[in-house]
């Protein structure tokens, strides 16, 4: 059982990590000009859309009630103790700094949905040397971290739809379209590279 203080600090930490990652994110749709795009691109089909919005209506309410309301997700607790929400703050922070340097790399690139521009770049800098889906890794990163700051559960049913929604489905139609675009040059690509953590998958 933590205190009201260690609760307190845990909600003050995570809610500065959410206002950076929001600022930044809002930057660079600006800088891209994808402000306007759909949230679910035709590319995506419907199955990806309805995944998507199902792993987005749990994600949002469960930050509000976490930030706003926290009482409400008290019935949901697994008991960690402060040290292991410790642990997922870090874990948050870690994620946080993957997807900005992930927002960096791709500056213009930068887009929330699955489209290939005309203009579109092979970015093979920053996070993307190493691995091909840095912004996926990050964002693993945080909801895994989420999960022990939050000492709820509820992140468990985020965490397989996300799972789902990238591994299974998001990541194969978007390599499949990068593939289309460069070709030989996405293939040498992908030889050198691992998916999500360097050296190991």
């Amino acid at each position: 059982m933590i205190t009201t203080e260690e609760e307190l600090l845990l909600r003050i930490l995570f809610i500065i990590s959410i206002g950076v990652l929001f600022s930044v994110r809002l930057y660079f749709h600006k800088k891209a000009g994808t402000l306007e795009e759909k949230t679910v691109s035709d590319n995506e089909g419907l199955l990806l859309g309805f995944l998507r919005i199902l792993f987005i209506i749990p994600f949002f309410l469960s930050i509000f009630l976490f930030m706003l309301i926290p009482e409400m997700l008290y019935s949901f607790s697994l008991n960690f103790d402060f040290s292991s929400r410790i642990i997922g703050l870090f874990s948050v922070y870690f994620g946080v700094i993957i997807i900005l340097w992930t927002n960096i790399s791709l500056d213009r690139n930068f887009s929330t949905t699955l489209v290939v521009r005309a203009d579109h770049k092979l970015i093979t800098k920053g996070p993307y040397k190493y691995i091909r889906h840095p912004m996926y890794s990050g964002i693993t990163f945080w909801i895994v971290g989420m999960l022990f700051v939050s000492d709820n559960w509820f992140f468990l049913i985020i965490l397989p739809i996300y799972i789902t929604l990238i591994m299974g489905f998001r990541m194969i139609k978007e390599e499949k379209m990068l593939e289309s675009k460069f070709g030989v040059e996405y293939e040498n690509y992908k030889k050198r590279t691992k998916r999500f953590i360097p050296l190991v998958i």
